[in-house]
């Protein structure tokens, strides 16, 4: 009679939906600027999903997110910005100085913007064979090994990610190599 009791309690369990965290936290952590505003954007910088005040340091601020994604902090008016993933439950640390916006402890952010910035590197180190016409294989070729360099750096870090960051700095490596690709007809 107790398994049946036993049965009856996880079958009600199981029906029952729990309330999961659709939010992220954003603490500025230190203001070396004269910033009165973090934007918050998302990946095709259309949409502001958060705006935290500068002035308040170590407050937490939530907004709502429903799933994972990049997005970009950035200061309005300026080229100061910095690559982010956003996740519900995340909590961002940010520190600012005149020039760069810093999401401490987050191994996810770093790489996020380290895929940016190598990316752009390679255009400035081998632009003359990206843009020549007749060796799209050289271009493929170069871009694959950029893939493949960058994986290792992704995963050199897994013990530090959860699976959904480690899956979505996968397809950003590829995304950001391959519709370029794509965009020159290299392929």
């Amino acid at each position: 009679m107790n398994f049946f009791y036993v049965l009856i309690f996880c079958v009600c369990l199981s029906s029952v939906k729990f309330k999961t965290n659709n939010e992220f936290t954003i603490e500025i952590v230190s203001n070396h600027t004269d910033y009165d505003s973090l934007f918050v954007l998302s990946a095709s910088e259309e949409e502001i999903l958060a705006k935290v005040p500068l002035n308040k340091l170590k407050i937490e601020f939530r907004f709502s997110i429903e799933e994972i994604t990049t997005a970009k902090f950035v200061i309005k008016n300026t080229d100061i910005s910095s690559l982010t993933i956003l996740r519900p439950g995340a909590k961002k640390f940010i520190s600012l100085d005149s020039a760069v916006i810093y999401s401490r402890q987050s191994t996810a952010d770093s790489l996020v913007n380290y895929l940016h910035t190598s990316t752009n590197a390679v255009f400035a180190k081998y632009g003359q064979l990206i843009f020549e016409q007749d060796n799209p294989n050289g271009v493929k070729a170069l871009f694959d090994s950029l893939v493949t360099v960058r994986s290792n750096q992704i995963h050199a870090f897994d013990n530090q990610l959860d699976k959904d960051e480690i899956s979505l700095l996968d397809f950003q490596n590829k995304a950001r190599v391959y519709n370029f690709c794509f965009f020159m007809a290299e392929l």
